[in-house]
């Protein structure tokens, strides 16, 4: 091998080529230049590598294993610290105003992004007109969201789930009493002092939707199937220390 191709070759990769010939071994430094090597290599050397092309293929593959790995432990990570945030709440000694909503929450899960629970609108989350009240809307929009802020892999967000800065939501249509919701609350931004969440509420039916427990990414975009919008909201929340870390 003439040292001018040598020299193109070890460029590319991150150790010196060890074996010349039909073979050319040699381990990448970026997975993502592996078509550009097996090209490179093709056309001026006229072989395709194939312990070259096996040994970035296997490097690749355990790459992407241990990035599944760490977003694995992440979603745990995060929804320990929703989950105990929702046990705290519902503590039989605590008696705080967000309580009784958490009470009828149901099968709090952990989404991309965010988490998504059902809430079965009871007598007494309704106001007089047998609808859920408006003030309960707020506090959905106030507690699910901050639930989704502690989902998030990240040391800003174990910070006791920071205090409202900002509260919005929008009443679209009414969710009549002894129904079901289905609520979606993602966090938008995780920045070094403040938090920027958003947070869907539409109808549920349990029978027609008792198959939707894996939560597929690629049917979040069927509205029809997931029912029709209730209310949304955003929350921005800061984040200095503001309770006992999660």
């Amino acid at each position: 091998m003439r040292p001018g191709r040598a020299k193109q070759l070890n460029a590319l990769c991150s150790n010196k080529t060890i074996a010349i010939g039909r073979t050319v071994r040699c381990t990448l430094h970026k997975p993502s230049r592996l078509l550009q090597v097996k090209t490179v290599l093709k056309q001026r050397y006229g072989v395709l590598c194939c312990c070259l092309c096996a040994m970035m293929d296997e490097q690749s593959k355990r790459q992407r294993r241990a990035i599944a790995s760490a977003n694995e432990e992440q979603i745990e990570r995060g929804f320990a610290r929703a989950t105990k945030f929702v046990q705290i709440v519902l503590a039989k000694e605590n008696r705080t105003f967000d309580k009784i909503l958490l009470e009828h929450c149901e099968n709090l899960r952990v989404i991309r992004g965010g988490v998504r629970c059902e809430l079965f609108v009871h007598e007494s989350l309704c106001n007089r007109f047998g609808t859920l009240h408006g003030g309960c809307i707020s506090t959905i929009v106030d507690v699910l969201t901050t639930c989704a802020l502690l989902a998030m892999d990240d040391e800003r967000s174990e910070r006791g789930g920071g205090v409202t800065t900002d509260l919005q939501i929008s009443c679209v249509k009414a969710a009549p009493m002894n129904t079901y919701v289905q609520i979606d609350a993602i966090c938008k931004r995780l920045g070094r002092t403040m938090a920027f969440a958003q947070c869907e509420i539409r109808s549920f039916n349990p029978l027609l939707n008792k198959n939707d427990e894996n939560d597929d990414d690629e049917n979040d975009d069927d509205d029809e199937d997931r029912g029709f919008v209730v209310a949304y909201g955003s929350h921005t929340k800061f984040l200095g220390n503001t309770g006992p870390r999660l």
